[in-house]
C-alpha cells in the first residue's frame, strides 16, 4: 500500500530544474526519501482552514481521528454511530408534514452504539441532544435518550405529567415544564448541558420553566462504556434526531430547526457527533456526520497519486491500553481492521507522553511491538515523541518507519533555533536513527511568559500582524507571543536537511495559511527541501 508518487508541488520545483528530488523509494520499499509530513484535525477541514494545495505539497497526511479506549478499542472523536433498532420501531416514508420519520410503538428502543456522551478516557462537561417528535401518547417514563451502565444513568424521559420532560444525571433530576409538547403534532425538542452552566431545554425554540428542586449544574456526565439507547417506552414519532458536543444556544438550536441538510462549515456545527434524518428506508439507521465522511472528504482534495493518507491515533487511554497485554492486542486488530477497511496507507501514534526512562517506555514499545506484528509490514508506521520523552526501546524503534520530534512547545524555550538544534542533537545522541527522524516545527505561537496559551500563524497573519518574514514575537490581544516566522522555518529545514535526517513534520496544516499565500510557512519549508 505504500506509494511512491510526485506530489504537485514538489513536481513543480523539478519542472523548474531544481536538482532535489523529495520523492522515491530506498530499496526496502521503505517511505520517499524525504518525508514532509502534517497533520489534519477534522473540525479545522470541516470549517475550511486546510486548503488542497496545503494538503498536496505533503508527502504524508495524518489524520486526527480517534483515540484507544483502556480496552483497546477505537474511540473516534466524530464517531460513526450507526443505529441498529429492535422492537416496535417503523420506517415511515412520510407522517405529518415530515418526510422520512421512525414510529416506535412502546415496545422497541434505537441503539445508537458506545461511543455518544463520553471521551476515550472520560465523560463529558457539555452535550446538545436534538429532534423533532411527535408524541402519540405520554407514556410516563419514556425515553428520549438514555445511557445507563455501572451504578451510573444519564436520561432525559417523558415527566408523570403531560408536558413533563426529566432530565436526571445519576438521580439528580430537573424537571421541565412544556406548553406545547402533549399530542399535538411535531415539535422541536432540544437538551443543552453545560456542567459549568445547567441545562436547558427548548420547545419549538422557546426556553422551558425549569423547577429547580434539584439541579444537575456541576455534574459532568460520567464516563459509561455502554449503548446510547432512543425511543424506549415511547409511543412517538422521530426525525432529524442529532447529538452536539457543544451546549448550544437557543439560537443555535433555532438554526438547527430551520434546515434538514445540516452544514458543518462552523466551528459549532462541526461538532455533531451523531445526525439521523431517517431518509433511507433501507439503512434507516444510517448517521450522516461519521468521520468517515470527514476522511472521504480529505481524499477529495488529494490529487491521484498524491501524499499518504495515514490514520492518526492521539493520547486517550493510551496508558491504561499499554499496559495491559490482552488490551494491547484488541487495540493492534482493532487498527488493522481499520486500515484495511478504509485504504489507509498507515498509522501515526501521538501518546503524550511516556517517563522518559526505559521503564516509563516499556508499555509503549511493547504495544509498538504487537502492533507492527499485526499491521504487517505494508503500512508506514510511526510515532510521535519529543525532546522531554524520546527513550524508545531499540527492538521498538527498529519496526517503525520512522519517528517525528515534536521539537516545539509548549512552552517558549522550545521556540529559538539554538534549542531546536539541541532538541535534534539530544535525540540523535540518545541513538535515534538518523534515517527514521522526522523533526517537527510549529506553525502557532505560544505565550512568551510561559502561560501556555497559544494562537496560530493562520491568525496573527489575519490579523495583519506579521509584517516581516524574518519576525518571531508580536503582540495578540495584549499578550506576547512567540513563533517560529518565515525565515525560522527555513533555517531549520536546512539544518535538517544538513543533518541527512529522514524528513520535516509541521503542526498542522489548519494553522499556517493556505500553500498558495506568498506568506506560508510550509511553501518556505518545500522551497528549501527543493533548492
Amino acid at each position: 500500500m505504500r506509494k511512491r508518487f510526485l506530489n504537485v508541488a514538489v513536481l513543480f520545483l523539478a519542472v523548474c530544474c531544481c536538482p532535489f528530488s523529495v520523492f522515491g523509494a530506498d530499496g526496502g520499499g521503505r517511505p520517499h526519501d524525504f518525508v514532509v509530513s502534517s497533520y489534519i484535525r477534522a473540525n479545522f477541514f470541516e470549517t475550511g482552514r486546510v486548503s488542497s494545495e496545503s494538503m498536496n505539497a505533503c508527502t504524508d497526511l495524518i489524520f486526527m481521528a480517534c483515540s484507544p479506549y483502556p480496552d483497546g478499542r477505537l474511540c473516534f472523536e466524530i464517531p460513526d454511530n450507526q443505529a441498529s433498532f429492535d422492537g416496535g420501531v417503523e420506517y415511515l416514508s412520510a407522517f405529518q408534514g415530515r418526510k422520512g420519520v421512525i414510529s416506535f410503538d412502546g415496545t422497541g428502543r434505537m441503539n445508537a452504539g458506545y461511543d455518544l456522551l463520553n471521551t476515550a478516557d472520560s465523560g463529558v462537561k457539555q452535550f446538545t441532544f436534538a429532534t423533532w417528535i411527535y408524541v402519540d401518547e405520554w407514556l410516563p417514563g419514556g425515553v428520549l435518550f438514555q445511557k445507563k451502565s455501572d451504578g451510573h444513568n444519564v436520561v432525559l424521559s417523558l415527566g408523570s405529567g403531560k408536558g413533563c420532560l426529566q432530565f436526571s444525571i445519576d438521580g439528580v433530576t430537573e424537571n421541565f415544564k412544556t406548553v406545547s409538547l402533549p399530542e399535538d403534532g411535531w415539535h422541536y425538542v432540544a437538551l443543552s448541558y453545560n456542567a459549568a452552566g445547567g441545562s436547558y431545554l427548548y420547545v419549538d425554540g422557546s426556553i422551558c420553566e425549569l423547577s429547580r428542586e434539584s439541579d444537575v449544574a456541576g455534574k459532568p456526565v460520567p464516563f459509561m462504556q455502554t449503548e446510547m439507547f432512543l425511543g424506549r417506552g415511547l409511543k412517538a414519532k422521530f426525525d432529524n434526531t442529532l447529538f452536539n458536543a457543544a451546549a448550544l444556544t437557543v439560537g443555535e438550536v433555532k438554526r438547527l430547526q430551520r434546515t434538514d441538510d445540516l452544514k458543518y462549515d462552523s466551528w459549532r456545527m462541526s461538532k455533531i457527533l451523531a445526525y439521523w434524518k431517517y431518509d433511507n428506508a433501507d439503512n434507516m439507521g444510517e448517521d450522516k456526520h461519521t468521520w468517515k465522511h470527514v476522511m472521504e472528504n480529505i481524499r477529495s482534495g488529494l490529487v491521484p497519486g498524491g501524499p499518504d493518507l495515514r490514520l492518526g491515533i492521539t493520547s486517550g487511554a493510551w496508558e491504561k491500553m499499554c499496559v495491559n497485554p490482552e488490551s494491547r492486542k484488541v487495540f493492534a486488530v482493532s487498527l488493522k481492521r481499520v486500515l484495511d477497511t478504509f485504504r489507509f496507507d498507515g498509522v501515526d501514534l501521538d501518546f503524550e507522553w511516556p517517563d522518559n526512562t526505559e521503564e516509563g517506555f516499556k508499555a509503549y514499545g511493547e504495544t509498538v511491538k504487537i502492533i507492527r506484528e499485526v499491521i504487517g509490514n505494508d503500512y508506514i508506521f510511526s510515532v510521535s515523541l519529543h525532546p522531554v520523552s524520546y527513550k524508545m526501546p531499540e527492538d521498538a524503534v527498529h519496526v517503525l518507519d520512522f519517528i517525528s520530534i515534536q521539537a516545539y512547545g509548549p512552552r517558549p524555550i522550545r521556540f529559538p533555533y539554538s534549542q531546536f538544534v539541541k532538541d535534534v542533537e539530544l535525540v540523535m545522541d540518545y541513538g535515534l536513527p538518523k534515517d527514521k527522524l522526522v523533526i517537527g516545527v510549529p506553525f502557532y505561537g505560544v505565550e512568551s511568559d510561559g502561560k501556555l496559551g497559544t494562537e496560530s500563524y493562520f491568525e496573527f497573519v489575519s490579523q495583519g500582524l506579521v509584517t516581516d518574514p524574518g519576525q518571531n514575537t508580536l503582540v495578540y490581544k495584549g499578550k506576547n507571543y512567540v513563533f517560529d516566522g518565515q525565515d525560522a522555518i527555513r533555517k531549520k529545514t536546512r539544518f535538517v536537511i544538513g543533518q541527512g535526517l529522514k524528513g520535516m513534520m509541521s503542526w498542522d496544516l489548519a494553522t499556517d495559511v493556505p500553500f498558495t499565500d506568498s506568506r506560508s510557512l510550509l511553501k518556505v519549508m518545500v522551497e528549501e527541501i527543493g533548492k
